[in-house]
């Protein structure tokens, strides 16, 4: 077995550890080059890759460093209120405006604002913005007077923007216009060799935080986390590691279960809502009456049948519909009905079709296919 590579100190670039190939290229070489010059930067990765740290790193390496550095977090702003947040807003500019509002490009003033999930800004929004980014000049909800800022303006999504660009919901001017210099963070799977030790690094962390001490890996345990695909990437790493600290779990107890969770998230199906384990004095009483109705029964079967194989196909619905022995499409009806049952809607969601390999940036709908 080869030996693997704990040391993170060597390995750490602005608070972000990895030593692979794909992160001094992708991620720490192009911000050594953007950070010094004042330029527009979009940030591409899966939920849990990293695009904050890689934010504040461009920051802390810019000439802005002692300026403030303001995080916008676009899909959590109501789209009536992404104006007013974005350029301020004037006192009695509209109901509820009480007082006059800052504004988070003009807080961020010579310094730099952090557009993340900008993906998912409005298309009726889109154009403001596209116009404050070439003029560097705002204009507060209910004001007339133009106001003139010096902000540097970094974006980050997790979405398809060029599937969005395709589809009319993201302005390609607004993308070229963000995409001066483009960020694409390798999500963790195409990184393994850094598991071991970011590991190592939330091990020592997060025992020294709160005060605990845990049994240290084993080879064999990771060994075990190199081979978990990690879908939620460096954050579901990290959580999954303050876990085993916080309650002392088994580490690969810890693990099969985050396969668990992942494989029913990436079905679509929420697993506490639904992990049922059918027993035979559930189905019948004492006097071999069904408990339930036969049909609710017949559904709980195939629910639980389902539900098993998912798991055990880590989400992928293709290679589970082979081993039920079904059309794939006869496995998303099954699936649909499941969730419509529980009362789940049919959200946008990743879709798990191809081995190990899925790409949680590109957004797919449930549908019939």
């Amino acid at each position: 077995m080869p030996e693997l590579d704990l040391n993170y100190q060597a390995n750490t670039y602005a608070g972000m550890v990895g030593k692979s190939r794909l992160m001094h290229e992708r991620v720490f070489k192009p911000i050594d080059q953007a950070a010094p010059i004042d330029i527009t930067v979009l940030i591409l990765g899966e939920t849990g890759t990293g695009k904050e740290l890689t934010s504040r790193a461009l920051h802390n390496n810019s000439r802005r460093r002692d300026n403030p550095y303001v995080p916008v977090h676009c899909a959590a702003i109501p789209k009536d209120l992404i104006e007013s947040e974005l350029y301020g807003h004037e006192l009695g500019a509209f109901t509820g405006a009480v007082k006059e509002r800052k504004g988070k490009f003009r807080q961020a003033h010579e310094g730099t604002i952090f557009l993340d999930e900008i993906g998912s800004m409005h298309i009726d929004q889109q154009p403001r913005l596209l116009r404050v980014l070439e003029d560097m000049v705002i204009v507060p909800v209910g004001s007339d007077r133009p106001q003139r800022v010096d902000t540097r303006v970094v974006a980050a999504t997790n979405q398809d923007l060029y599937g969005a660009v395709r589809e009319h919901t993201f302005r390609s001017d607004l993308y070229y216009r963000l995409a001066a210099v483009v960020i694409s963070i390798p999500p963790l799977r195409e990184r393994v060799g850094d598991i071991p030790m970011l590991i190592k690094y939330f091990m020592d962390k997060y025992q020294r935080l709160y005060g605990r001490e845990v049994k240290p890996f084993t080879p064999r345990e990771y060994i075990e986390y190199i081979g978990y695909s990690w879908p939620g990437n460096v954050r579901e790493l990290e959580n999954t590691v303050k876990s085993l600290i916080v309650t002392g779990a088994d580490k690969l107890e810890r693990l099969a279960e985050a396969k668990q969770i992942s494989a029913l998230i990436l079905s679509g199906i929420v697993p506490v809502r639904y992990a049922p384990e059918l027993e035979t004095d559930r189905v019948v009483t004492e006097e071999g009456m069904p408990t339930k109705p036969w049909k609710e029964l017949w559904f709980d079967l195939q629910a639980e049948l389902i539900t098993k194989a998912l798991i055990k196909n880590k989400g992928n619905k293709r290679a589970t519909a082979r081993e039920l022995g079904m059309k794939r499409t006869t496995l998303v009806d099954h699936i649909d009905r499941i969730k419509a049952r529980l009362g789940l809607e049919l959200q946008p969601g990743t879709e798990q079709d191809s081995g190990t390999q899925y790409d949680e940036g590109k957004v797919v709908r449930f549908k019939k296919s």
